[in-house]
Formats: C-alpha cells, structure tokens, sequence
C-alpha cells in the first residue's frame, strides 16, 4: 500500500462520503469528540471547511486518495500554532470497508512529511480514546508517544471516556524515516 494514495484538499464533494462513513452517535464522538453534534450534517461540515484554510491556515483537511481517485480516508490539521512549530492531528478516518489495509499508517506518513518535511514544524500531537486500540497501535507504530492519560474527558451515554495526549517530534519522525530498521 506505501505510495499508493495521495493527499489532496478535502472538498464538500467528500462531505456524502464522510456522513456516510460516520453513521452513529458512537461513532461520531469517537472519531471527533465534540468537533460535530449527531446527527452529522452537511452545514457542520461545511462550516468546518470554510474554516480550514487561508494562509496560513488555521486548519486544514485532507482527503487520502488511491490511483483511481477512490477515497480512502480522511484527516485534518484541528489547529496550528506556528510560533510553537506545532499542529493538532485529528479527525483521522479510514473508509470502513478498508480497515485493516494498513491505509491509516499510510496517510500518517503522507500527513507527518507534508506536516514535518513541507511544513517544518517541529512538533505534531493527537487525542486518541483509550479503548481505540487498533488507532493507539497504529500511531504508536508511525513514532506518537504517549504522554500522558487524559481522565474522563468525555461523557458518551453515561460512561466517561479517557484520551490519551500522543505525540511525535520533528527529529523522531526524521531518524524513523531515515532509518526504518530502528
């Protein structure tokens, strides 16, 4: 699968795949939290593209897109802070019919070297629910660290969910990249 998907600009072209994909109160809070209220909407999704952008932008979203223009996946930047050298990952979502693939270690690496390698930044963080396993190992296997427990940070139903603060600095990404045996 590595090389075989690209970034490009989310557009409201994608906004019927992405309220497809995300089809549950559940689901819609484990993937954004409360970025969007369920059901989700295409004017929530449309405020948040109107957000992203600018320049330098504030935020921005990304479609993953394979050789046949299919897409694959989703992600965006929720906030930049350009004096830190730092951006905020999240909204990460493989298409769910192609979980499994590795496609989500793929757009992370596409997304660290456009964030790292395009970008210069120094420093790229994420919030990931501490039950979301399968995304805990998949960032843990791209370089995110664990920093810290974030207790009860959202209330789903009556059950409080825990996030983990993960993150990957400029220098881990650049040895990981430069030498993938270590």
């Amino acid at each position: 699968m590595k090389g075989r998907i690209r970034l490009e600009p989310m557009t409201a072209d994608d906004l019927g795949i992405l309220q497809a994909w995300v089809h549950t109160p559940q689901l819609l809070t484990a993937w954004c939290g409360r970025t969007f209220e369920y059901p989700l909407t295409r004017p929530q999704l449309e405020a948040f593209l109107d957000s992203a952008g600018g320049d330098p932008p504030e935020k921005t979203a990304w479609k993953a897109v394979d050789g046949h223009n299919s897409v694959l996946g989703f992600a965006a930047v929720l906030q930049f802070d350009r004096q830190a050298g730092m951006a905020s990952l999240g909204l990460v979502l493989v298409d769910p019919e192609r979980r499994g693939e590795g496609l989500a270690g793929v757009m992370l690496e596409a997304l660290l070297a456009r964030l790292f390698g395009e970008l210069g930044l120094h420093r790229v963080q994420l919030n990931v629910y501490d039950f979301n396993t399968a995304a805990i190992r998949c960032y843990e296997k791209a370089g995110f660290v664990r920093e810290g427990l974030r207790r009860e940070t959202t209330c789903v139903d009556g059950t409080w969910w825990n996030a983990w603060m993960m993150s990957i600095l400029e220098h881990e990404w650049r040895k990981r990249r430069d030498n993938p045996a270590d």
